[in-house]
């Protein structure tokens, strides 16, 4: 075992370095029991709503259990996908494992199957996504990123392949010709026929199982799975990734307010309380006077709530903004990008507003 987790170690090593869509990323000391893998691809996750969105960016955790390379490793996904063969996290690799495929093999087919270039519906992990998979069959590949690594060094010395002509019999060993003497010249070789070969793709679809067989699925999300007990529907323990929500979050909500503090300091007149009473048409305190004490207090006052809850709007806005951008960043959606961040800062300004306000 601890052979082969060295051989698999400088074999990644080797194979992804400089990679334009994989980063492998080894977890622990040499040589390592578990690697994370970021792979820039095509993929597909299926919205609440029934809406496909593509997702370019999968974060994937291969684990080599004790066991390893007796039994298949464990390799879980933590980004959303919609995929026969992903399902609550876990990837099943049942099918392209085998102890003799190394590492760099099963990432590369991993990569494959996000992309929807290979996958196995005879025993799909996620039925609803199979089922969806059989009616828009014509929607793969969703991606078409070659992430084979070859091996040019393997390659050579030129191997010659003998072709069977179909038959059961194997060609007979060649003997050393008998010396024939003959006053007639030989007759030339006749050239040999070539057959064309034609591939018919066998028709109907690519699935094992029918949509009949699949009739009555309850649909649930992907994402809903990712964060939900298979049984009971209660939300796991320990299942909340402090990793991933500081990743696409709070990083960027501690950007978003550093910068709209910034533009508070540079541009501190919407948030000024006199800039307010201007716009109320009140140039200075003198202006109040002749209103009477109980009414211009009154109005200042309110000029101090309403540059309070600009000040409060502005800063909550470039969290919400951010922190929708980092949504979109993180999972590699740029179609999604846009949008989190006009929800994200939407929803912050409002509620930035009525805080600053009341405060």
């Amino acid at each position: 075992r601890m052979r082969r987790l060295a051989s698999d170690y400088e074999q990644v090593r080797k194979d992804f370095a400089g990679h334009k869509s994989i980063i492998v990323t080894p977890v622990g000391s040499e040589p390592p029991e578990k690697y994370h893998v970021t792979y820039f691809v095509s993929g597909i996750y299926l919205q609440p709503d029934g809406s496909v969105t593509k997702l370019a960016r999968h974060e994937v955790d291969i684990t080599l259990h004790s066991d390893y390379p007796r039994y298949k490793p464990i390799c879980t996904i933590q980004t959303p996908i919609w995929h026969p063969n992903f399902r609550d996290g876990q990837i099943c690799i049942g099918d392209i494992w085998g102890a003799g495929e190394s590492l760099t093999d099963i990432i590369v087919n991993i990569g494959d199957m996000i992309q929807y270039k290979s996958w196995n519906s005879s025993s799909p992990l996620c039925a609803d996504a199979a089922k969806w998979a059989l009616e828009n069959r014509h929607l793969f590949p969703v991606g078409n990123i070659e992430l084979n690594v070859t091996d040019y060094e393997s390659a050579a010395d030129i191997v010659e392949i003998d072709l069977f002509d179909g038959s059961d019999e194997a060609p007979a060993e060649e003997s050393a010709p008998a010396e024939v003497i003959s006053d007639t010249p030989a007759a030339a070789p006749a050239a040999p026929v070539q057959k064309d070969v034609v591939f018919i793709k066998p028709t109907g679809n690519d699935f094992e199982i029918t949509a009949e067989e699949l009739a009555g699925i309850t649909f649930v999300p992907t994402e809903q799975r990712m964060h939900v007990a298979g049984q009971g529907g209660t939300v796991r323990s320990g299942s909340v990734n402090f990793k991933t929500i500081f990743t696409k979050g709070l990083l960027w909500a501690l950007i978003g307010g550093i910068l709209g503090f910034v533009l508070q300091e540079l541009l501190d007149a919407p948030s000024d309380s006199m800039a307010v009473l201007k716009w109320m048409g009140y140039d200075t305190i003198a202006d109040l006077i002749p209103l009477g004490e109980t009414k211009a207090l009154a109005i200042i006052a309110r000029s101090v709530r309403i540059s309070s809850a600009i000040f409060s709007a502005s800063i909550a806005c470039m969290l919400g903004l951010f922190m929708g951008v980092g949504e979109g960043v993180f999972y590699g959606s740029k179609e999604n990008t846009a949008k989190f961040a006009g929800i994200g800062a939407g929803i912050s300004v409002a509620l930035g507003f009525i805080s600053g306000y009341l405060a």
